[in-house]
């Protein structure tokens, strides 16, 4: 059984909550009517809700924040499409900081609810298995070289060659 295609299809799915969560965090009026609007962001009220903001650091904090994981849908985006080793180490990196950053925000920083990073802690972290798991598979060389006609047929060409020679 090949876990390649299940994988990236995974972290395909956790690029595409990034893009999402970085929407929600640049152009919170996107995801919002006029008459639901909060005082406070997406970021105050989803992620940073034990910090303490101001106007004006709430919307900087959102903007990074939006930024940030805009950054990251686009690593995975990029480890999914190439399928290179330099890709997935990049990827690998990525979903590591982003590990790390829950990881201090919620126990050492207390500026995160522990019921609020549990479900993004936990798809970061099986993101992050999944890399691991692309990265010692190996299997980034075969998915690459699938689907070359060309090489295809010259093999097929090779081997119809020996069959007729062995043959005489």
């Amino acid at each position: 059984m090949r876990l390649s295609p299940v994988v990236r299809g995974f972290l395909a799915f956790v690029a595409f909550m990034e893009f999402v969560n970085a929407l929600r965090s640049l152009i919170p009026s996107l995801f919002a009517l006029p008459s639901e609007r909060l005082a406070e962001s997406f970021v105050q009220g989803k992620v940073f809700s034990l910090a303490v903001l101001g106007e004006q650091g709430a919307q900087v904090v959102a903007h990074l924040f939006g930024l940030y994981s805009l950054l990251n849908s686009a690593i995975l985006l990029h480890a999914i499409v190439v399928f290179s080793n330099p890709s997935l180490l990049l990827a690998l990196l990525s979903l590591s900081s982003k590990c790390l950053f829950f990881l201090l925000q919620g126990f050492y920083y207390s500026t995160i609810p522990v019921a609020s990073f549990q479900v993004a802690l936990l798809i970061s972290l099986l993101a992050l298995v999944g890399v691991v798991v692309l990265l010692c598979s190996g299997s980034w060389d075969s998915c690459a070289s699938v689907g070359d006609e060309n090489t295809d047929l010259v093999r097929a060409m090779r081997f119809g060659k020996a069959r007729k020679a062995k043959q005489l």
